[in-house]
């Protein structure tokens, strides 16, 4: 019986020195952001900018902001103020696009967005307990630099708190980013 006793407490004792690194391993690194948001992210995801640009890249990368380079960002007031074609304000109305000319297609640098952009999807998702952000998924085309014939489709989704003047946009359907922000917490 004390045998079984000492057994029991060794278990519950390593167990238990085990479980604040396992937690802190698995909890993530933390991304605060304004008005109090605060977001857990997996710890291979990396994190670079900050304030009203920043940039995670949750995927293969060879190199920031290049076609390829599975990231999404997350934009404050100034990112916002120049979401939309030239460089107007994101209203969403159209997918955040901050450019005067074409642009290459995030898939493939031999590609360039093809003016084809429908929305799919149109409502509300929960950024944290008690805050709903404004959704919208659009299919955006991609064509041939030498031809306007379509390469590939992507998906572009797009998370808006407009009062805290936040926005998350995701053009590689990022697994987990959902979670991410359904997870998210306000301090």
């Amino acid at each position: 019986m004390i045998k079984r006793i000492i057994s029991i407490a060794a278990v519950v004792a390593a167990v238990g020195a085990l479980t604040p690194a396992t937690a802190q391993a698995s909890a993530g690194q933390v991304l605060k952001l304004r008005k109090g948001l605060t977001i857990t992210l997996p710890n291979a995801w990396k994190v670079h900018g900050k304030g009203d640009f920043t940039y995670v890249v949750a995927g293969k990368c060879k190199k920031l902001h290049q076609p390829g380079c599975h990231q999404f960002s997350i934009f404050g007031p100034k990112g916002i103020a120049i979401g939309d074609e030239l460089f107007e304000p994101y209203t969403g109305k159209s997918p955040y696009y901050p450019a005067t000319d074409v642009q290459p297609c995030p898939l493939n640098a031999k590609w360039s967005y093809g003016g084809g952009a429908k929305l799919l999807t149109s409502g509300y998702r929960e950024i944290g307990k008690g805050h709903k952000a404004q959704y919208r998924a659009w299919r955006i085309t991609c064509v041939g630099n030498d031809s306007s014939k379509v390469k590939a489709t992507f998906i572009q989704r797009e998370w808006l708190l407009p009062k805290s003047k936040i926005l998350v946009v995701d053009k590689f359907s990022t697994a987990g980013l959902s979670e991410v922000l359904t997870n998210a917490v306000w301090r």
